[in-house]
């Protein structure tokens, strides 16, 4: 994860590391004693509040919180004590303009945790569109938040009205999505969406016309034979 002041934070099984490009040296911010042989699950997402916060999501020890000024833990708030044995594995987290947290879980679908108001949403198969509570993948875009499944394709959460919509049986002629795991999702200028999938390489998606499509560079023989794509970064120019 790149900081707002451009620092780099890598998550790994025994905490947080920061790279320092002075020293080209990482430093290293455990969650535990590093003498002790306590078994800590490894970071798989990390998300920047406004308030200079790194949210830090586990696969099996749950949230963390850290602040990036002091270089230290910090308590987590009350609110998430309540649900802190259900959200124990995680996927991906995002904050929205309302500074609410959305937490994706591993078989648990999706909470929307809002500090302010003392409230807790959660989603799920049983109580929304989406069609798997394995939530591998979030991004905030102001007006929806977009939602990544393992098995259960393309979701979105409309802010406008509250509701989640499901896009994972489109007709074949349409470019049926073929692999309804989404890893990691990404939005360019034009509001195209690319994911990367589980066995289908890289996806496109047009939120305007609700069609899949894929990109010629990426299927040229020369360029990016895998195809399962985990991650996709973009920099200040635009690249991915």
């Amino acid at each position: 994860h790149l900081d707002k002041s451009g620092t780099l934070w890598v998550g790994t099984s025994l905490g947080l590391a920061r790279f320092d490009s002075k020293t080209q040296k990482f430093h290293s911010y455990p969650f535990f004693n590093p003498d002790s042989s306590t078994f800590v699950n490894p970071i798989r997402s990390i998300i920047e509040d406004i308030d200079g916060n790194l949210w830090i999501g586990t696969a099996g020890s749950g949230l963390h919180l850290f602040n990036i000024q002091s270089g230290t833990y910090k308590k987590l708030p009350d609110l998430l004590n309540k649900i802190s044995k259900k959200i124990l594995h995680m996927f991906a987290l995002a904050i929205d303009n309302e500074k609410r947290l959305w937490i994706g879980l591993e078989k648990n679908g999706l909470y929307c945790v809002d500090i302010k108001n003392n409230s807790i949403q959660l989603f799920d198969v049983n109580n929304s569109a989406i069609k798997n509570n394995t939530i591998l993948s979030l991004l905030y875009n102001s007006k929806n938040m977009w939602i990544g499944t393992r098995g259960g394709g393309l979701s979105v959460y409309h802010f406008s009205d509250g509701q989640i919509e499901t896009f994972d049986e489109l007709p074949l002629n349409q470019n049926q999505l073929k692999s309804s795991d989404i890893y990691t999702i990404d939005i360019d200028k034009d509001g195209i969406l690319w994911l990367g999938t589980n066995n289908n390489g890289l996806l496109l998606f047009n939120p305007t016309k609700e069609i899949f499509f894929t990109n010629p560079l990426y299927e040229s023989e020369d360029l990016l034979k895998s195809k399962s794509l985990k991650n996709i970064y973009r920099d200040k120019n635009g690249n991915l």
